[in-house]
């Protein structure tokens, strides 16, 4: 149909397949206006496990998080962002694509925050580097805040995440990380969730998602 010229953007035929598209978008499908169905969307909040990928499929047959949700095949629910294998914490699952977009586009500058212990005691020299940021392979990386739990221990507060973002800046430090858990995005907490457990979140819920943390 897109490369028949029969699907139109904001008035502006569009030929590439792969073309985005957000919530203020008007798309027109031979004339129509196409509506995107939203009364069936629903978001999941799962306290990811070590040792479970954030994907749709795993040619390895690692389990995936999404199969920890009760209705993820019949609703085809997928990751809003990831945590890589050997990290665990808050995940969101979701068919709603106007929130995966809010959540993972850096525009939107989402908060998350991650509980983060080291093998050795932390310096605060070099968490202060941190929030200055560096380059790391000719990726700059940093974080907005950060508190000191214990000697071993630390809160970072980032907003894009960029892929293996914290492990990459303790790793440059001389650090190694014995857990990295996600606990926070933007003013919604993971809450009491074991491992492996999940929960549908109310509508308030989700609109927490969508403010800044007090």
């Amino acid at each position: 149909m897109i490369s028949d010229g029969r699907v139109t953007v904001n008035g502006q035929t569009v030929l590439e397949a792969f073309f985005r598209v957000g919530p203020a978008d008007t798309v027109i499908v031979d004339g129509s206006e196409l509506k995107a169905d939203t009364s069936a969307a629903e978001t999941w909040v799962l306290n990811k496990p070590v040792g479970v990928i954030c994907s749709s499929s795993d040619p390895q047959g690692r389990p995936l998080a999404v199969d920890l949700i009760p209705a993820s095949r019949e609703k085809r629910l997928y990751n809003v962002g990831r945590l890589d294998f050997y990290s665990c914490g808050m995940i969101l699952i979701s068919n709603d694509g106007d929130l995966a977009n809010r959540i993972m586009h850096p525009s939107h500058e989402i908060e998350k925050e991650y509980l983060v212990k080291l093998t050795q005691p932390v310096e605060e020299v070099l968490l202060k580097k941190f929030i200055k940021g560096f380059s790391i392979e000719g990726i700059n990386y940093k974080i907005n805040s950060y508190s000191i739990v214990n000697r071993y221990t630390v809160k970072l507060v980032l907003n894009e995440g960029k892929n293996r973002e914290i492990r990459r800046l303790f790793e440059a430090g001389g650090y190694q990380i014995s857990l990295l858990k996600r606990i926070r995005i933007g003013a919604l907490s993971m809450g009491s969730l074991e491992p492996g457990e999940s929960r549908k979140l109310e509508p308030q819920e989700t609109e927490l998602l969508f403010r800044e943390p007090k």
